[in-house]
């Protein structure tokens, strides 16, 4: 058996400038499509990062009120704790009703700092 090798006629000249004049043309829109996209993801990421950003002037305000606020319940407790512990003898029954009534006052701290978390206005937080 011999094998009959044939060449393959090379494709009209014409044809074959117009196949990579369309390839080209393809390449090219991959290519532009692919930087539109790099550049919308760039666009999305860097919206995201400047939603991210908090200025210092907005963090110190909220520290500074969540001190003032804390401070301001605990001390709130001694005062509205007093007429219940009046005449209370076991030292049990009155560390119990202390440590309940700090633990409402650190609830509703933590209340006050998801509703700031949540991105509510600090106004609303007092």
């Amino acid at each position: 058996m011999h094998a009959r090798l044939h060449s393959i006629p090379p494709e009209h000249p014409r044809t074959q400038s117009h196949a990579d004049s369309r390839g080209f043309v393809g390449e090219r829109e991959v290519r532009v499509r692919l930087l539109r996209s790099q550049a919308d993801l760039s666009e999305m990421e860097l919206s995201k990062q400047r939603s991210q950003l908090v200025a210092i002037q907005d963090i110190e305000k909220a520290i500074d009120d969540l001190v003032f606020t804390t401070n301001s319940r605990i001390l709130a407790v001694t005062s509205r704790l007093a007429p219940n512990l009046l005449g209370e003898t076991s030292r049990v029954m009155v560390h119990a009703k202390i440590e309940r009534a700090i633990k409402e006052v650190l609830l509703e701290l933590f209340s006050q700092a998801e509703k700031f978390r949540s991105g509510l206005p600090s106004s609303s937080l007092t």
